[in-house]
């Protein structure tokens, strides 16, 4: 019930605080292109537990292997979570914070992506 309520005050009019710019929708763009990416690469370390074993979201996900099961259900809830935390703080009027939570998490995202591919790590779904 809670999160349902939560979606009504984001969905609904903005009452105070700023608008959502295209640089948002930009920004989240992004970070989700990156998360389909990093989310496809944790499920190629799953499907070789001989070669690599998860070391990011090992705390997240539970396991430094785990199934492909619990990495789609922790990247999709990473997913949404993230756009409704950048939804809300620019909704609030926090605009500086969720300007940086996004440029922020896009960074480590991107961290990710490269250093998984430079050992070997493939995208795999």
């Amino acid at each position: 019930m809670k999160t349902i309520l939560a979606l009504i005050l984001l969905i609904s009019t903005n009452a105070f605080g700023d608008e959502w710019t295209r640089g948002d929708t930009y920004r989240e763009a992004a970070f989700q292109t990156l998360n389909i990416i990093d989310w496809g690469q944790t499920r190629y370390i799953a499907q070789n537990p001989d070669r690599f074993y998860e070391k990011d979201y090992s705390g997240l996900i539970g396991s430094n292997h785990p199934t492909t099961e619990r990495i789609d259900i922790v990247m999709s809830e990473i997913a949404v979570s993230h756009f409704i935390i950048s939804k809300a703080l620019v909704h609030y009027g926090y605009r500086t914070a969720a300007d940086l939570f996004q440029y922020i998490t896009i960074g480590g995202k991107l961290n990710s992506a490269i250093n998984n591919a430079s050992i070997g790590i493939e995208v795999s779904f």
